[in-house]
């Protein structure tokens, strides 16, 4: 009997031991680690059914021991830098971190600014691909990358661009480009170096007319009555006549929304087709056909919203419109992906079908100009000069352009160097100065400030007398240069095809401008000043006018 109760007794106390030590392990005590901040990650999340945002879900850091982990966070997580509360933005990557982990879980984080950022390796990784999407408001990009994967990643103060093997600004890089992308580090998602390898695909022309003949051999598509879109509309272009393009094997081919093999394309003859140019050799060839099934209906108007999962745009004052695998998509001059559409602008549409199911064969985005995402760290500024001090200056009564209308500001302090380019209005042209030197002799003028992605000015250019800053905002297509006259070194007219006109809120069709005075404009390409003679053809131009025949300061892509 004794024994019968000792082992009842034995059984008893591993019992209650077992559960002490189970109870112990869901309850985790928290864990210090250190280590080095690498990234924080988000995830996309449906806010309703047309909309999207990013919340922050974890954080990945690098241990002392070199090995990267990635642990959740919320919203009870404490985050502090130098032991002040901060969101995660404070934290920049390679920076030293403590934290304190339970369950996999962050319950604090804390870093330190006093230690230096991560260092740039020899072997760090590298990537090459297309862009296909920039967001304005987080510098960041998403790549698909030439293996087909998807990848998304961030831009700060410190990287670096090229573009043809010299160095240049973020002004550089479009949607649709090509790139390689380079690391600091192998886990990190902030680009150190970012080279344009390749522009992304420029439109050279956008034609509509009736598929009149198709040569197999020679992959050429003849069609007659073709008409081209300029100005926002289809305008006659060889009324009466065929006309020619060559295409190749790689030149998508589509039926509403249904692909059509090369050797089928004959059987299409007699009806309405789209084709998307781009310029090959000196002559443009077919990158794009769509042969129109149905009426066609087009509109123009800002977009409203955006549905990748869907494939459906919606715009201001229409229905929705859905696009297909082979819709002609263009942004800023360039055949781009779905994903650029999220970007939202003004749209000229062409579309077709049934109302409740139509198709968009054509989304014809207008220019974003200042609210391009390349150009997000880009200002201009209008205002007088009331103060200068060694390189800085200060302006007062001051305006800044912000989605395309002027935006007034009591006062605005601004940087400026010896490479600053200054020019003074004076009788119809231009005369120039040396800013450290002259600037202080014009206080009380006032002037427009072109501001780069450094936060210094690149470009001053002081008025004639007047106090009001242009307030028409212009955007189109370079369509005629006119030769610099007698006595001049640089042309001093230029014409503008494709005008839009911000108007009420929105982008609104105009007519093309005729010979704009551009003897007192400013020109400025990848955030540098450039000469009226540096100007080609189709370049795409983002003016601010006193007047549709009077530019003032015009930025070109």
């Amino acid at each position: 009997m004794n024994k019968r109760w000792f082992a009842i007794y034995t059984w008893s106390i591993a019992i209650i031991i077992g559960c002490l030590f189970g109870s112990a392990n869901s309850t985790e005590a928290s864990e210090r680690i250190t280590g080095t901040f690498v990234k924080a990650n988000y995830e996309e999340v449906l806010v309703d059914k047309d909309t999207t945002k990013k919340e922050l879900r974890s954080v990945t850091i690098k241990n002392d021991a070199g090995r990267t982990a990635t642990y959740t966070v919320d919203k009870y997580t404490r985050l502090s830098v130098d032991t002040i509360a901060v969101k995660i933005d404070a934290f920049k990557l390679g920076m030293k971190v403590e934290a304190d982990i339970q369950n996999l879980y962050f319950k604090t984080l804390h870093a330190k600014t006093d230690t230096p950022g991560a260092v740039i390796e020899p072997n760090a990784k590298a990537y090459s691909g297309m862009v296909t999407y920039m967001d304005r408001d987080r510098k960041g990009l998403t790549i698909t990358l030439d293996d087909g994967r998807v990848k998304n990643v961030y831009i700060n103060s410190e990287t670096q661009f090229f573009k043809k093997g010299k160095l240049t600004t973020s002004s550089s890089l479009y949607e649709g480009d090509r790139v390689n992308i380079k690391f600091s580090v192998y886990n990190s998602n902030y680009i150190t170096l970012l080279d344009i390898l390749e522009p992304g695909v420029q439109v050279a022309g956008l034609y509509k007319g009736t598929l009149h003949q198709i040569d197999p051999i020679n992959r050429k598509i003849i069609v007659r009555d073709e008409t081209k879109f300029q100005n926002w509309h289809w305008y006659e272009n060889n009324p009466k006549s065929t006309t020619s393009y060559y295409y190749s094997t790689k030149t998508p081919i589509y039926f509403e929304n249904k692909p059509v093999p090369h050797n089928q394309l004959r059987k299409y003859a007699n009806l309405k087709v789209y084709l998307a140019t781009v310029n090959k050799n000196g002559k443009e060839q077919v990158e794009r056909i769509i042969i129109q099934k149905n009426a066609e209906r087009t509109f123009y108007e800002p977009l409203q919203s955006f549905n990748g999962k869907t494939k459906e745009i919606r715009l201001m004052d229409s229905q929705r419109f859905r696009y297909h695998d082979g819709s002609i998509l263009i942004r800023n001059g360039r055949l781009v992906s779905p994903e650029s559409l999220g970007a939202y602008g003004t749209a000229f549409v062409a579309a077709s079908g049934p109302i409740k199911t139509q198709y968009a064969n054509i989304i014809h985005i207008s220019n974003d100009g200042l609210n391009s995402p390349n150009l997000s760290d880009h200002s201009i500024y209008f205002g007088k000069i009331s103060g200068v001090l060694g390189y800085k200056l200060r302006l007062s009564d001051a305006s800044e352009l912000k989605n395309n209308v002027w935006s007034s500001m009591k006062e605005k302090d601004l940087n400026f160097n010896n490479e600053t380019y200054a020019v003074e209005e004076h009788k119809g042209e231009f005369t120039t100065l040396i800013p450290q030197m002259d600037l202080r002799f014009y206080m009380n003028r006032y002037a427009y400030f072109y501001i780069s992605d450094d936060n210094q000015v690149t470009a001053i250019q002081l008025t004639d007398g007047s106090k009001i800053p242009a307030n028409i905002t212009l955007a189109g297509r370079l369509s005629k240069l006119d030769p610099a006259p007698y006595g001049k070194v640089t042309p001093t007219k230029i014409s503008v095809r494709n005008v839009s006109r911000w108007m009420k809120g929105a982008w609104a069709d105009q007519a093309e401008v005729k010979e704009m005075n551009i003897q007192q404009a400013t020109f400025i390409k990848d955030g540098v000043v450039i000469q009226p003679s540096d100007l080609e053809i189709n370049d795409r131009l983002f003016i601010i006018a006193e007047s549709v025949v009077k530019g003032k300061i015009i930025l070109v892509d």
